[in-house]
């Protein structure tokens, strides 16, 4: 990416669900918050695995993230949008409780997408996924821990204060353009990466 695009990029985060298999944690009961066993004597455990965690870096085309278009440099760059499709259903499993952000989610679904597959150089139709926004804030003045948001089409799903107020997009650039964020190649493309 550094060479081709001009940009390497990256989403570093803590993701519970990484790691080693750790096992199943036990059910308690609501009322006297004590493990609850079965018939047998034996403990019931919950259907959620449980992992140790690890840190993941998620790979970011340039393409996929919009910067502040007023930042001269990547360090002054005091916001970035990183744009992504994610599966329908993972979102719909995640929110099920949740009616308002389930209503959101099945309202951005009815939109259609072309997707670029930068495995075979082609597009196709983006069925079954759905756009989401991570908006990501660096700390500031006025935020001394920044802020995020991931939302879809329709409303905010997740929002706060960066974890530790940790920026979670690193960045490094083949050549820095004058007065942007961006960097670019000195390989010129045959074929834009974006139509």
């Amino acid at each position: 990416d550094l060479v081709e695009i001009g940009e390497c990029i990256a989403k570093v985060f803590f993701d519970e669900r990484a790691g080693h298999f750790l096992g199943y944690d036990p059910l308690y009961d609501d009322v006297s918050g004590q493990v609850v066993y079965d018939e047998e004597g034996n403990p019931v455990y919950d259907e959620s695995p449980v992992f140790t965690g690890d840190v993941v870096f998620e790979r970011i085309l340039g393409f996929n993230l919009l910067t502040d278009p007023t930042a001269r440099s990547w360090e002054e760059c005091q916001w970035v949008i990183y744009r992504k499709m994610v599966p329908i259903a993972d979102l719909k499993k995640h929110f099920a409780k949740d009616a308002s952000k389930m209503a959101w989610i099945t309202a951005s679904s009815e939109e259609t997408w072309k997707i670029f597959d930068s495995a075979t150089g082609t597009y196709r139709d983006g069925d079954g996924l759905i756009m989401v926004q991570e908006h990501y804030y660096r700390p500031c003045a006025g935020m001394e821990q920044g802020y995020y948001y991931i939302m879809v089409h329709g409303g905010i799903l997740y929002e706060g204060e960066l974890p530790l107020g940790l920026f979670p997009i690193v960045y490094a650039g083949f050549d820095e353009a004058a007065t942007s964020a961006r960097s670019f190649s000195l390989i010129k493309q045959l074929r834009p990466y974006q139509a």
